[in-house]
């Protein structure tokens, strides 16, 4: 992995806005391709499920939202290591978490294991180190010092996609919605104008109970939040079925069907260039912090590199 340091000069990568309004003849538009290509149009999420449904296509933000401790972290942290893996490089803005926190949880997911061994960690931090680059700073951040990260991890580290967690702690202010809706602008353009993907996380206001999903308009902060991205994913924690399963003496039958229900639901709200919509149930393994597609489910054990460990067969995933 690569950290940018707090007193990183960004001068020659400053970001401004393009506003060349060109005029586009629509014989220069490739409307066979749009129709007919079976190219993917985008990345992935990192699970086979949604392959067909749910892409990141480039030049797009995808807004994260989700109740604070419902692992909108966790979550996009499995996403970034999964394009990380399949050969995208990736920027992280993770304003709550140090550098070293945010690849350790990572190198969990990665290794299925709790506690990797001293020499794997080893070979995990040099895979990383031309595939993963962190912003070193934490705490509260001006917006124009992320956008400077995103121009430069985008223009001199090549990354495709940045994650940024989150943004309260870019506009600080829940009611600054003109600060918000000119941060969320400013990221749509540069993501356009860069071709990348950036990943926003964010929060949503607090409702009347956990149980109760959220959907899209529940996103904390300006309405302008969600008008303006191209997709929202809302991240949402099963917490009755947790407080279900830590009841005593609950019926094998009862806890079976609790058993069998997903541990975090995605909810696809919004897709501008996408065409479904719709809720992706996730099943999570506490000791890696690895969510899969069903319970039950092998773990897939990425071979980044020889692993000099073997994971117990004991483990549930």
């Amino acid at each position: 992995m690569n950290v940018i340091p707090d007193n990183f000069d960004f001068k020659g990568y400053q970001w401004v806005a393009n506003n060349n309004q060109d005029v586009v003849k629509t014989t220069q538009l490739d409307l066979v391709s749009a129709f007919h290509s079976k190219e993917p149009k985008g990345d992935t999420l990192p699970w086979a499920k949604t392959h067909a449904d749910v892409q990141l296509r480039p030049s797009e933000v995808t807004v994260w939202p989700g109740i604070s401790g419902h692992g909108k972290s966790l979550v996009t942290t499995q996403v970034a290591f999964h394009l990380a893996f399949t050969g995208k490089r990736v920027a992280i803005v993770s304003l709550e978490m140090r550098p070293v926190t945010t690849m350790a949880r990572m190198a969990r997911m990665a290794s299925a294991s709790e506690v990797p061994s001293v020499q794997w960690l080893e070979g995990f931090k040099g895979w990383g180190n031309d595939k993963i680059f962190l912003m070193g700073t934490q705490g509260i951040v001006q917006p124009k010092r992320v956008l400077d990260f995103v121009n430069y991890t985008a223009k001199a580290a090549g990354c495709t996609h940045v994650f940024i967690d989150n943004l309260t702690k870019v506009v600080r202010n829940e009611d600054d919605h003109n600060g918000q809706k000119s941060f969320v602008d400013d990221l749509c353009t540069i993501a356009r104008d860069r071709r990348i993907h950036v990943h926003l996380v964010a929060h949503t206001r607090k409702g009347q109970t956990e149980y109760e999903m959220p959907d899209k308009f529940d996103v904390r902060g300006s309405s302008s939040i969600v008008d303006q991205v191209d997709n929202v994913i809302t991240v949402w924690r099963h917490k009755k079925k947790e407080d279900e399963l830590m009841k005593p003496g609950l019926d094998p039958i009862k806890r079976a069907d609790w058993e069998s229900r997903p541990d975090t639901v995605l909810i696809v709200a919004k897709q501008r260039n996408g065409d479904w919509e719709g809720k992706v149930g996730l099943h999570v393994h506490k000791a890696s912090m690895w969510f899969n597609e069903r319970p039950g489910m092998p773990h897939p054990m990425p071979k980044l590199f020889d692993i000099p460990e073997k994971v117990s067969e004991e483990v549930p995933f």
